[in-house]
């Protein structure tokens, strides 16, 4: 067997950069030359690494400048706004069976054709997990998730320890004292 060098991990580049990201063109520029690339590529795509990808930007570049500009901060919530209300479209397409699915023989994995009109055998695909997803979100009054749990029990009295004889006081506070963690035993003053 051939002797290995150690290997050494290679130091992190500057500017919070990675070797998986590409050159930045706009790194330095100001926020007017890459704002509507990288809002559009957010509101598309709901990804920040995508977004500054698309702007030629790194990561760390949008985050500073988000917490420098509170109308490009805004601007960056509504574009992942937008990008949620495309994958709820997506979800809500997908739990009503708006996809069709077509079907392929199991061992030629070729088409399956319908027995009257031969055209491509296909079924409508719909999601109940999604469906009810959204249900809950968009109804949670009539479908939220629910849990019950009912304690049938007396409020509990005070004690009376004027009712204790001398012998029981000394037990109970014997009790007390083993069962009560020795910083809690100690005096205040200290």
């Amino acid at each position: 067997m051939a002797n290995k060098q150690p290997t050494t991990r290679p130091k992190r580049p500057a500017a919070g950069l990675t070797k998986f990201d590409k050159p930045i063109a706009h790194e330095s520029a100001p926020l007017p030359v890459w704002r509507a690339a990288f809002l559009a590529a957010l509101a598309t795509t709901g990804n920040i690494t995508k977004a500054a990808a698309a702007a030629q930007i790194s990561r760390a570049r949008a985050y500073q400048v988000q917490g420098e500009d509170t109308d490009f901060a805004a601007d960056w919530a509504e574009a992942l706004e937008i990008a949620c209300d495309g994958l709820e479209e997506e979800a809500r397409k997908r739990a009503m069976g708006e996809y069709i699915t077509y079907k392929f023989h199991p061992k030629t994995g070729r088409p399956l054709k319908h027995p009257v009109t031969g055209e491509p055998y296909f079924e409508h695909v719909a999601s109940d997990a999604l469906l009810t997803l959204l249900l809950k979100a968009h109804r949670p009054d009539k479908f939220k998730d629910r849990s019950l749990v009912e304690i049938n029990q007396p409020p509990a009295r005070p004690y009376d320890l004027s009712l204790l004889s001398p012998e029981q006081l000394a037990q109970l506070e014997a009790l007390t004292r083993a069962a009560t963690p020795p910083k809690l035993l100690e005096p205040q003053g200290k």
